[in-house]
């Protein structure tokens, strides 16, 4: 028998041209599936070969006809077999139109952000869901990066979660997926995980309004709080806050030579970024309070 070749892992489906899977072959809950004479194989990663799947055809429904003879029986069994064929060649032809269009869609974040999950999931089921749709990062625990938010006052989780993908391909992947689809009977909302925008407006005037009234040149700095938890600090979550503050500061004409240091304070939960000029602290400021960043509210202040 040709066996179909080794078919591409199903969590790195965003990376993969999808001229090349071969048309005999279909995805159903994470598993390849080659369909023979009547008889399934399933792709076994482990032995590097298609083995032997043993599973009974769905029956179709018949409420009104349960005394059909044997020949209406095999009919019935053929037809049968032609709308699952029929319905598996319609799955593979999405997903292949869906992952056509990964292809021209440009992500750039590596972080999915998910909301309204259900109250009673774990971090290792979200990691199980998502991780169908690419590599999650890791902790330097080794355990994958997901994290829960909770509520401020009562510190219960709030229904909102962040997973960490290697490549930002994973995030596409996993919004087109699973944004709009049940969890536990809840319906989640899953969107890369980035600043919030606010309401549009022209900074243009007040900026330059602040540049003329601030003529000093000494160095100050501003506070963010908001941007991260004290359970969640670790080196690697700075490190990503440092590149978000850097990026949003650009926007402004404010470049890493305008900005002296950047100082994570983990016990008060403070972000203390240092300006050579007060004016450009003035500008950081309008840009960063009150916005929202993964779920957390920003406030802004110069230090006194």
């Amino acid at each position: 028998m040709n066996f179909p070749e080794r078919p591409p892992s199903p969590t790195d489906l965003s990376s993969v041209d999808v001229s090349t899977i071969d048309e005999r072959i279909h995805l159903e809950q994470s598993n390849w599936i080659f369909e023979h004479d009547s008889k399934e194989y399933t792709y076994d990663y482990s032995k590097d070969k298609w083995i032997p799947r043993k599973r009974q055809l769905d029956e179709l429904e018949d409420d009104n006809d349960n005394d059909n003879d044997n020949d209406d029986d095999d009919d019935d069994e053929q037809v049968n077999k032609s709308h699952i064929k029929k319905a598996r060649t319609e799955q593979m032809s999405k997903l292949k139109q869906k992952l056509s269009e990964l292809k021209q869609k440009k992500t750039t974040t590596t972080a999915a952000f998910i909301s309204n999950l259900p109250v009673t999931i774990t971090s290792q089921e979200i990691a199980d869901l998502f991780s169908k749709y690419g590599s999650i990062a890791l902790d330097k625990q080794g355990n994958p990066r997901v994290k829960l938010y909770t509520a401020t006052n009562t510190h219960e989780f709030n229904g909102q979660a962040l997973v960490i993908y290697n490549k930002p391909e994973s995030v596409t992947m996993a919004i087109d997926m699973m944004d709009g689809t049940t969890v536990k009977d809840t319906t989640i909302k899953v969107e890369p995980a980035t600043f919030s925008e606010k309401p549009k407006k022209d900074y243009s005037n007040e900026i330059e309004s602040i540049k003329q009234k601030l003529k000093s040149r000494h160095p100050a700095v501003v506070i963010l709080t908001g941007m991260f938890r004290k359970s969640d600090y670790d080196e690697t979550l700075q490190q990503d806050i440092i590149l978000d503050i850097n990026d949003e500061c650009a926007k402004l004409d404010i470049n890493n030579d305008d900005i002296h240091s950047i100082q994570f304070m983990p016990e008060t939960e403070e972000i203390h970024i240092k300006f050579t000029k007060q004016q450009l602290a003035e500008i950081c400021i309008q840009c960063f309070n009150d916005r929202w960043y993964d779920g957390l509210k920003v406030a802004a202040s110069l230090q006194q």
